[in-house]
């Protein structure tokens, strides 16, 4: 997104937008990816893994291919009428589909999530969960904030926030994984330690 408000010209700005779908979709898909792991559901995650990679595909043929069916966006410009320039555009009728199926991923991983939050007594448990769904909220909230205008930066309201977000959110993530040792001590393996002892 940086290199996006970085470029001088439309077809640049057009270009790192592109870009930016692609990782948006990966991160949705590798949210969820690492909620169904972690609350233990890697079996349906092994059958079928290939939904998780379906739409990013499909979409990602689609923003490229823009130009010829307008389904993404359509009347691109660039607007210089706010504190600086940036890249302003219609969207598409796929876009409403892009975006519905990244606020559910995202949100079926926040209820996964939180469920194991509630679900876990430990107080080490709860407190990875806790950091992982304050984390993975940011860029849900970047982008609901973003595609309903409601930026809260004076004059910069074509400001795409999800990155910003996303990247004030992280040290909750962050503390989560590292800090709680949720890389270390996932409850779910230790679960399955206990579960399959023979002695007491």
């Amino acid at each position: 997104y940086l290199l996006e408000l970085l470029s001088n010209s439309l077809i640049w700005r057009i270009f790192w937008d592109n870009i930016e779908f692609l990782g948006s979709d990966l991160v949705a898909a590798a949210i969820l990816a690492f909620a169904l792991a972690y609350t233990g559901r890697e079996a349906w995650l092994r059958r079928r893994w290939s939904l998780l990679v379906i739409f990013p595909l499909i979409n990602t043929a689609l923003v490229w291919t823009d130009p010829a069916h307008h389904l993404v966006r359509y009347h691109a410009r660039l607007d210089t009428s706010a504190a600086f320039p940036s890249l302003v555009y219609g969207f598409g009728s796929w876009m409403l589909i892009n975006v519905i199926y990244g606020m559910t991923i995202i949100m079926l991983a926040l209820g996964l999530l939180i469920q194991q939050y509630l679900m876990r007594s430990h107080q080490r448990y709860r407190r990875q969960a806790l950091g992982v769904v304050i984390g993975v909220s940011g860029p849900l909230i970047g982008s609901m904030l973003t595609m309903l205008n409601l930026v809260p930066i004076p004059d910069m309201t074509a400001l795409d926030i999800s990155p910003i977000t996303f990247t004030l959110f992280n040290p909750f993530l962050m503390w989560g994984l590292f800090r709680q040792q949720l890389l270390d001590l996932a409850p779910i393996a230790r679960a399955h330690v206990f579960e399959s002892m023979t002695d007491g």
